[in-house]
């Protein structure tokens, strides 16, 4: 085995981000004969924070760093939480996990299906609407679904959401994000009441967007088919958290889009801008994502400076 025990932060993102055949077929040759799974052809799918490997179209294996062994753990104690439950669309099988040499692997069946991301701009507005509507529903079932208050997922809600705003700024920073919308982050988070509206904790999976969701064509119609990469999920107390991530990177500013989003997760609200700046606040505290990133794929944000702009363009309804 040549997986590198305690490897160096900088290491790791080259063995993930590398298409090194050679390095990583006797790697997936070894894990798959610890589990009796043969296969003929490996293929490696870059663009993501881990190893995936798809083996024969069959067979999903994700290989998961040390340095960030934790999305690992996530995505295993999400699928081990979901067996056997009730979902609308499919999501990823559990065959078998393991770990070698500290790094954490997960082998899953392979959903079919078309990413999202491939496709998602080029739909109709109709279909849009279809497919988040359908997400709603997915998401909607997901956090419906009886949580143990003892799993590895939950967090302490209060404690979460503190830790994320004492190093908001500093994160954000480091991702890229300058000028006038780095200077806004602390005045306008502190000035928004982000507390849930929920009482009662429940699996979120906090990445409900294009490129963790399949689709199949059906009459002429896109319609998800499948959720992948539990990798971020977590249990928690604020549905809003997932409603964000899809608002904004499914609805990319189109308000027909949003309100469908939106109606589909049944939402009783009476402050349309309050709910935006709560959902703002939590976009801007959660624990993964750049926000730079997230502005460029949303268009007519290249010009605001204050997050107020920002929010009324991402939650338009």
């Amino acid at each position: 085995m040549t997986l590198p025990l305690n490897p160096e932060y900088d290491l790791s993102c080259e063995l993930i981000d590398g298409d090194d055949s050679e390095f990583w077929l006797p790697e997936i040759e070894h894990i798959c004969q610890l589990h009796d799974i043969s296969f003929d052809n490996m293929k490696k799918i870059n663009g993501w924070a881990n190893g995936i490997f798809d083996l024969d179209g069959q067979y999903i294996v994700k290989v998961v760093p040390p340095n960030w062994a934790s999305q690992g753990e996530r995505e295993l104690a999400s699928l081990t939480l979901l067996a056997g439950s009730t979902l609308p669309v499919a999501i990823p099988k559990l065959i078998a996990d393991g770990e070698v040499n500290g790094w954490l692997y997960v082998i899953m069946d392979k959903l079919p299906g078309t990413n999202l991301h491939e496709i998602w701009t080029d739909l109709s507005e109709e279909n849009q609407c279809l497919i988040v509507k359908q997400v709603a529903e997915f998401a909607n079932r997901l956090h419906a679904i009886p949580v143990p208050e003892d799993s590895s997922l939950c967090l302490d809600w209060p404690a979460f959401l503190k830790e994320q705003k004492e190093n908001c700024v500093e994160k954000r920073q480091k991702q890229g994000l300058t000028g006038p919308l780095l200077d806004d982050i602390l005045n306008f988070v502190e000035k928004i009441d982000y507390q849930p509206v929920y009482n009662r904790p429940c699996l979120v999976h906090t990445d409900l967007h294009p490129g963790n969701l399949l689709a199949e064509k059906i009459d002429g119609q896109w319609h998800l088919s499948g959720v992948i990469d539990f990798g971020d999920a977590f249990i928690g107390n604020d549905r809003y958290f997932e409603y964000a991530t899809s608002a904004i990177l499914m609805g990319l500013g189109n308000k027909v889009v949003n309100r469908a989003l939106f109606d589909a997760y049944q939402f009783e609200i009476e402050d349309k801008k309050q709910f935006a700046q709560h959902l703002m606040a939590l976009s801007l505290l959660r624990h993964t994502g750049e926000m730079a990133y997230v502005l460029q794929q949303v268009p007519g944000c290249d010009e605001l400076s204050d997050w107020q702009s920002v929010a009324d363009r991402f939650f338009a309804l």
